[in-house]
């Protein structure tokens, strides 16, 4: 028995994207047929400890299946590689320790590398390569719960690009790109006693 209902919200495109800048960016690191963004509403009671059921039921759909390119043949309960990403960064100083470890200059020019292929993408700059290499000596800056973060997904997701990725040569639009998404995409409300909190839980599966 499905518990939830699940509703495409169409048409949905990020403001972020929907800038000169954004569809340029888009365009020049591969992502314009792979970076998608969908929205959707859900029908039924929702409590904060349902989310993989939610999930499972989300991704058993056909419907939603269709929608999002899913191949192969969906069966129910999906069994789900879930983990939960964690939005505590309020502050883009969290990449300064890129700097601070010689993977971009100060004014932001990131550091060149002998050319390797990871992950079967071509890469010749070391930040691409603390992203994709597991035996970098860099890839222990951020550590594996920083990593969970939901902006330094989107960043990752930003500098490696798609196939046909043409990688900017500073950090500058990458980080301005991931700040306006993080932004976009989170949902904060007030809390008198602590500041900003997180109304959205984010996943990646």
């Amino acid at each position: 028995k499905q518990n939830y209902h699940f509703h495409h919200i169409t048409p949905f495109t990020p403001k972020t994207f929907s800038t000169h800048q954004g569809k340029e960016v888009l365009t020049q690191w591969g992502l314009e047929n792979f970076l998608k963004v969908n929205k959707f509403r859900i029908d039924g009671s929702v409590r904060k400890t349902d989310h993989e059921n939610i999930l499972s039921e989300f991704l058993s759909d056909q419907t939603i299946a269709n929608i999002l390119e899913l191949s192969g043949t969906l069966t129910y309960p999906v069994e789900l590689d879930l983990v939960e990403l964690k939005t505590t960064v309020r502050s883009m100083e969290f990449f300064d320790r890129l700097q601070t470890h010689g993977i971009s200059s100060a004014s932001g020019t990131i550091s060149g590398c002998f050319e390797e292929m990871y992950d079967g993408i071509m890469v010749g700059d070391l930040l691409r390569e603390m992203l994709l290499n597991r035996d970098s000596i860099n890839c222990d800056i951020y550590s594996e719960e920083e990593k969970d973060e939901f902006i330094f997904k989107l960043f990752k997701i930003l500098c490696v690009g798609g196939s046909m990725c043409q990688p900017d040569t500073t950090t500058s639009r990458y980080l301005e790109i991931a700040k306006a998404l993080y932004k976009e995409l989170l949902v904060l409300y007030k809390a008198s006693d602590s500041g900003d909190n997180v109304a959205r839980a984010e996943f990646s599966i």
